[in-house]
């Protein structure tokens, strides 16, 4: 990801051991508006968060998570670019068990 405020709150929650509340990932297909999956993440802990020169002369951020409930989301397109769920699980890691509540 492209560098910006986020860096630091990802160095400050991983400095001070603090969980993420949650977050949302979205992969989008290239070229459209369209989203193929979405991750959901709940109580996240930042294990590494760095900074570094692209190969294309811009800064980038790398961040390694560890969520405690994942969820992902995925979508299927039809003709009329209208979007809907395909398929959709996810895991609790505090359970062990399954995680659907997203």
């Amino acid at each position: 990801m492209n560098i910006g405020g986020s860096a630091a709150d990802f160095k400050k929650a991983k400095l001070g051991n603090e969980l993420l509340t949650s977050g949302q990932v979205s992969v989008m297909q290239s070229g459209t508006t369209a989203t193929l999956y979405t991750i959901k993440m709940e109580r996240i802990k930042v294990l590494d968060c760095t900074e570094a020169m692209g190969c294309n002369g811009v800064m980038t951020t790398t961040v390694t998570l560890q969520p405690m409930r994942i969820g992902w989301t995925y979508f299927n397109t039809g003709k009329s670019g209208l979007q809907t769920v395909s398929n959709k699980y996810g895991y609790d890691l505090e359970t062990g068990g399954v995680w659907n509540n997203f």
